[in-house]
Parts: C-alpha cells; sequence; structure tokens
C-alpha cells in the first residue's frame, strides 16, 4: 500500500479569521474534523504549525488527540512540513499537505491520485482541465512523490516557501505531471468550502448541523444545490489566493503549452495517448470536457473520429465546442 504523509498547516495567525482552525464547530474544533477525515487516508497525520506562542492552542489539541506536531518558522511553511515529513514519517512515498481550513476534503479523490502517480512514477497529478477551470476546494488538493517534495523543498524560495503550491506551478516544466479525467461535473461548482471569513464558518456550521461535518464532499454539494439560500451564506466572499488569483493570464497559457502532446489517463485506468506529440488539447467551452486534439487543422476526437474544417462536437457537461482549424493554435 502507497504510504502517505499527510502534514497539516494550520497557524492562528489569519488576519481575516484569527485561530480560525481551531474555531468550534458541532462540538469540535475545525481542525480536529479534518483531521478525523485526513486520518482516512494511508499514511500518517501531522500537524506542522508555527514555534510561536499564539500556536501553543494548536499544539494542545494534538496533544490530547494524539496527533504528532512540528513547531518550525512562521514564514515557512514548505520548510515546517519538510521538519515534519523527516521528524514523523521520512520513509514516506508521497507528501500530501492537508489544509486545515478545508474540512470537506474528498478523500476517495486524493486516494486516487496516490495510486496514480505511485504506478506512473510521476512527481505530481492534476486533472485534464483548461488552465482557467478548477473544481471546488476539497476537490483540486493532491499528493507529491517524494521525488517531486524534494524539488519544493529544494527550490522554493521567498514567497514560494509560504505557498507550497507556487514554485510548482510556477515550474511545471520541471516535473513529471501525471494527467488525469477530470471529476464528475457535481465538483464544478461556485460555493466557497474553505474557512476565511466568519461567514465562512457560518456555513459550515450550518452544513455541519444540517447533514453531518462526515458527509462527503459530493453530499455536501448536492446540500447546497438543493438549499439556494444556505449556499449564499458567504457568495459575496472570495479567496484571497488561488489559481486564478495568484497566477496570471501567461503563466497558464504556459501551463496549456505544457500539456500539448501529453496523455491523459481514465477512471477506468486506460490511457488516451494524443495522435501527436504536438496535438493540441481542445476542450469544451466551459473548459471541463476533453473534446479532442487539434494537429494540422483536423481534431481527433478520443471516439476515433477526424473532423476537418468546422463542425460543432458535443461533450458530457454539454458546454460543446465549434472546432474551427484556427483553435489548435496556443496563443
Amino acid at each position: 500500500m502507497v504510504k502517505i504523509a499527510t502534514i497539516l498547516t494550520v497557524r492562528n495567525g489569519s488576519s481575516r479569521l484569527p485561530r480560525k482552525n481551531t474555531r468550534a464547530i458541532c462540538g469540535k474544533p475545525v481542525m480536529v474534523w479534518t483531521i478525523e477525515r485526513l486520518s482516512k487516508l494511508p499514511g500518517k497525520v501531522i500537524v506542522a504549525t508555527t514555534d510561536k506562542q499564539e500556536d501553543n492552542s494548536i499544539a494542545d489539541i494534538c496533544t490530547s488527540i494524539d496527533i504528532p506536531v512540528f513547531r518550525g518558522a512562521v514564514d515557512d511553511v514548505v520548510g515546517r512540513m519538510n521538519g515534519a515529513l523527516m521528524q514523523y514519517v521520512s520513509d514516506a512515498d508521497l507528501v500530501f499537505r492537508g489544509l486545515g481550513d478545508c474540512p470537506f476534503i474528498e478523500i476517495e479523490l486524493v486516494n486516487r491520485a496516490a495510486q496514480i502517480i505511485h504506478s506512473t512514477e510521476s512527481d505530481a497529478f492534476l486533472w485534464h482541465l483548461s488552465p482557467d477551470t478548477w473544481p471546488v476546494y476539497g476537490s483540486r488538493e493532491f499528493p507529491f512523490s517524494i521525488n517531486g517534495w524534494k524539488k519544493i523543498f529544494n527550490k522554493a524560495t521567498s514567497e514560494e516557501r509560504e505557498h507550497i503550491d507556487e514554485y510548482y506551478h510556477n515550474n511545471r516544466e520541471k516535473f513529471k505531471i501525471v494527467y488525469h479525467e477530470p471529476p464528475s461535473t457535481i465538483y464544478f461548482r461556485p460555493y466557497r468550502l474553505e474557512i476565511d471569513w466568519f461567514e465562512d464558518l457560518d456555513l459550515i456550521d450550518t452544513i455541519g448541523k444540517e447533514i453531518g461535518m462526515e458527509s462527503t464532499l459530493s453530499d455536501v454539494i448536492k446540500f447546497l444545490d438543493e438549499n439556494p439560500q444556505i449556499a449564499s451564506i458567504n457568495k459575496d466572499r472570495t479567496e484571497k489566493t488561488g489559481p486564478l488569483t495568484s497566477y496570471i493570464y501567461g503563466l497558464r497559457r504556459k501551463w496549456m503549452r505544457a500539456m500539448i502532446g501529453k496523455p491523459v489517463t481514465a477512471w477506468d485506468n486506460t490511457v488516451w495517448q494524443p495522435p501527436d506529440p504536438k496535438a493540441t488539447p481542445i476542450f469544451c467551452n466551459s473548459g471541463k470536457c476533453l473534446i479532442g486534439y487539434g494537429k494540422s487543422g483536423i481534431l481527433y476526437t478520443k471516439s476515433g473520429d477526424r473532423i476537418g474544417g468546422n463542425a460543432y462536437k458535443s461533450c458530457p457537461c454539454g458546454a460543446g465546442k465549434y472546432w474551427k482549424a484556427a483553435i489548435e493554435r496556443i496563443r
């Protein structure tokens, strides 16, 4: 079995919502609910917090539930995570950063990513999506292989030490990435399920009271679909950092270029190979579905069709794409 070092990074010093990880929801601190969920992953859960006195309460909570804790510099999340890894689970196959303010992480998706990274001997895992398309929090967090993690630890500098994915996303070409068919369309919703503001805390608390904090992410999304008045509790709040706010358009186009000619792993473990190493992935208008690969004016579909000239191609999410040879170019 693949062994995952799951390292939960938490601290009390948030400027928007201080002590957000230790605030109680449904009778337990937020971080305890998250730890209980992450404990279902194979391997070990460790908490990495800072050496500041204000984070003593985090260490106390860890002691009370028998979870190991590592403490380090406040401005070096990467360093704290590596310290936790080396001290408690240095023989891990994969390193996964758990988000203390994201209590509905979908464990089965993390397990799937871990399995595929390990079997393909890759550094990292990504859903095969347009660079402007991201599923909801809890379904887009994945582990790194030990080799991938070492690249981050050894090379990340400055602000990249604070946000562990930043070096990776800035330098995707330096990682062996396995691209996977996206999850079910239910995971593509505008809901905020991370805790940054009091309104976020209110939303999570309401969800917990209504359907339980042990609910799967997909069940949470279905509940919010059926209760738009509850889903709107934090609708006016936006994320401070994230793929579309932290990375410039030019970098996202670079990500797209890095996907040229790359194969895609499907849920049944088959691999769809592009027709040519220079073939460009063509997504539907929503960015969720891979319509096919474009090469020399021809659209090559997964079903084996070859479409030239102008044609409309449908897709599972319904957005579809009007294919024109010109759109295969990456600008």
